[in-house]
């Protein structure tokens, strides 16, 4: 692979906010003899102790030919180099999406949008909490995150930590109640132990409409790099950026030139960001991709 013919278009595309190339198909879709479509999305890869990397990703499979949803839920796969991932084995965590894995004392914790019947059966989602100590079991804890109203819910999560040792939580809330065309803001929470949440009252991140496109941000990740935090959002299937001095108040940066949503990021040893995203065609089902951002573009 010749990385210069990578890196410099990529710091380009960054800078100028146009695609940035793609490094590789991290997990594609595929179809079975009997018509089964096995898809794959929203990842959240994190570093071992051995050095090795973990993905817990979505996978779903679909009818090919109906699209119909036949089953969704979590699995794990393993990397050496943060690159190539293998799948593990199933988690479970039936119709669960958009995980996310932080690390805390003893272990990992995922949090992740549980579902709900409220009054009325009607139907919301809730951010609850795992714990694993291998960050590949993990067991239930419960919910940490409620809607703001019954008729609204909450998903997404992205966990990162403050200088102070505070723990920051963003997450998207749809605004509309569920039926309505999405109008998603992205608002934050804080905790001093990743149990107990206190939400705060005003968003973090409203996306401004754009023309028949309503405001509307989803999927958040946060990104440390060196003395500054970078939230990486998505924006009606493009991955927007916004930054950050104080891990509080964050600037919209605009479109990072990613082709795709539901980002998570590493950091790589270089300096350099492998940011992981998702994208979806019914033609072709739920495929993750990898692209490098260089260094540069974070300073």
């Amino acid at each position: 692979m010749n990385v210069l013919a990578l890196l410099v278009p990529a710091l380009l595309a960054a800078q100028e906010g146009r695609e940035i190339p793609r490094e590789s198909t991290v997990f594609a879709s595929s179809v079975s003899k009997d018509g089964v479509r096995t898809n794959y999305a929203d990842a959240s890869v994190f570093k071992l102790d051995d050095g090795t990397y973990r993905m817990v990703l979505n996978t779903f499979t679909t009818d090919a030919r109906s699209g119909r949803v036949l089953r969704s839920h979590l699995a794990s796969a393993v990397s050496k180099d943060g690159l190539r991932f293998e799948i593990e084995e199933d988690l479970g965590f039936e119709g669960v999406a958009t995980p996310r894995v932080f690390r805390f004392p003893g272990g990992f914790r995922m949090y992740y949008p549980s579902h709900h019947r409220s009054k009325g059966s009607l139907h919301v989602t809730k951010i609850s909490s795992a714990f694993s100590k291998d960050g590949r079991k993990f067991e239930e804890e419960g919910v940490r995150i409620e809607p703001a109203a019954e008729a609204k819910s909450v998903g997404g999560p992205a966990i990162y930590r403050l200088d102070d040792g505070t723990c920051r939580m963003l997450f998207d809330e749809d605004t509309e109640p569920r039926g309505r065309i999405p109008r998603g803001k992205i608002f934050g929470a804080s905790s001093k132990d990743g149990l107990t949440w206190s939400r705060d009252e005003a968003p973090t991140v409203e996306q401004p409409a754009k023309g028949r496109e309503p405001g509307h941000a989803m999927h958040p990740f946060v990104l440390r790099y060196e003395e500054r935090y970078f939230l990486l959002y998505s924006v009606h299937g493009r991955t927007h950026r916004a930054r950050s001095s104080d891990g509080l108040a964050f600037e919209r940066l605009g479109p990072l030139g990613i082709a795709g949503a539901d980002p998570d990021a590493i950091v790589l040893e270089n300096g350099d960001v492998r940011i992981f995203y998702g994208d979806f065609k019914p033609e072709r089902g739920g495929e993750i991709y990898s692209a490098v951002v260089p260094k540069a573009a974070w300073r």
